[in-house]
C-alpha cells in the first residue's frame, strides 16, 4: 500500500468511527492544508520526504506500515538516485509476501471493525457480501471492501464468487503487537463507545465507578477482569441460542491520581 492509499484509508477509518469527521479535520490533524491533502491523495502533488516524516509523526502506524509509507514517498522523490533506490526497495517489499501478511494481521488486531467483521461473517452461513458488512456496521462500501481484502490477505477469510466466508486460520496475538496494535484498538474502542451511547438501553450497557484501592492489589484486580472476560466469552460461545448479533465489550481500569502527597510519603 503506497502513502496515498494509506492516507485515504486512514481518513475512511476515522470517518467510520465519527461520521462528522471531515477531510478538513483530517488535514488539520496531519498538519497540512485541506487542498494539499486532496491533491496528494488524488496524485496531483507528491509528498517530500520531510513532509512525509512530519505526517508519519501524526499517524499511528505499525512499523511495517511506516516502512511502506516512507518507501512510497521516496519513490516520488525529485532525486533520481533516491527514486532508483526507493523503486528497488518497493519491489522488495511488494515481493515479500510474509512481510505483507504480517502487516495485514497486525492491522486486523488493531482494528475494531476488522475483528467485528470476522464475527459477522460467521453469522452468514451462506456467505456475506461487501454490502452486508457495510450495512451492518453503517460504513462505506469502499471501507468494507478494504477490510475484507485485509482479512483475505491475512488468510482469515476467503471469497467465493461475490460472497465471503470465514477461513480456517485462527487469529493469535504476539508480543510484537501489544505496544502498537493494542493501543490503537483501545483508542478505537473508546471512540466507538462514545458514539454508541446513543443506542437505547436495551442495546447497550455502560457501568462506571471510582473507588479507592491499595496499589499492591492492582494486579489482582486486573486478573479478576481477565477472568471475567474469559467467563463471558465461554458463556457466549456455549449458549444454546443461535447468535444473531455482534457485540463489543471493553473495560478500563486506570490510576486517576498522581501518586504524590502525604499518603505516599
Amino acid at each position: 500500500m503506497d502513502y496515498r492509499s494509506t492516507l485515504s484509508e486512514q481518513y475512511k477509518r476515522r470517518k467510520a468511527i465519527n461520521p462528522a469527521y471531515s477531510k478538513r479535520a483530517f488535514a488539520r490533524d496531519l498538519g497540512i492544508s485541506p487542498s494539499t491533502l486532496v491533491n496528494v491523495i488524488s496524485g496531483r502533488f507528491n509528498l517530500s520526504s520531510e513532509k512525509g516524516e512530519e505526517i508519519l509523526d501524526r499517524l499511528n502506524l505499525s512499523k511495517e506500515e511506516e516502512l511502506y509509507f516512507r518507501s512510497s514517498v521516496a519513490k516520488d522523490s525529485r532525486s533520481k538516485s533516491t527514486r532508483a533506490l526507493a523503486a528497488n526497495k518497493w519491489v522488495e517489499i511488494k515481493n515479500d509476501k510474509k512481510l505483507m501478511i504480517d502487516a495485514k494481521t497486525k492491522k486486523v488486531l488493531s482494528s475494531v471493525y476488522h475483528l467485528a467483521t470476522l464475527e459477522l461473517i460467521e453469522l452468514y452461513k451462506s456467505g456475506a457480501s461487501v454490502s452486508d458488512v457495510a450495512n451492518q456496521f453503517s460504513i462505506d462500501l469502499s471501507l468494507a471492501g478494504d477490510i475484507l481484502s485485509d482479512l483475505q490477505m491475512a488468510s482469515l477469510v476467503f471469497k467465493k464468487v461475490d460472497l465471503w466466508f470465514s477461513g480456517s486460520k485462527k487469529l493469535y496475538t504476539g508480543n510484537d503487537i501489544a505496544s502498537h496494535g493494542v493501543r490503537v484498538f483501545h483508542l478505537n474502542s473508546l471512540e466507538l463507545a462514545a458514539k454508541k451511547l446513543r443506542l437505547g438501553v436495551d442495546e447497550r450497557e455502560y457501568q462506571s465507578m471510582v473507588f479507592k484501592l491499595s496499589s499492591k492489589n492492582f494486579t489482582k484486580f486486573k486478573e479478576m477482569i481477565r477472568n471475567f472476560f474469559d467467563e463471558v466469552e465461554e458463556k457466549a460461545s456455549t449458549s444454546p441460542d443461535e447468535p444473531d448479533c455482534v457485540f463489543m465489550m471493553s473495560t478500563q481500569m486506570f490510576l486517576l491520581n498522581s501518586k504524590k502527597g502525604p499518603v505516599y510519603d
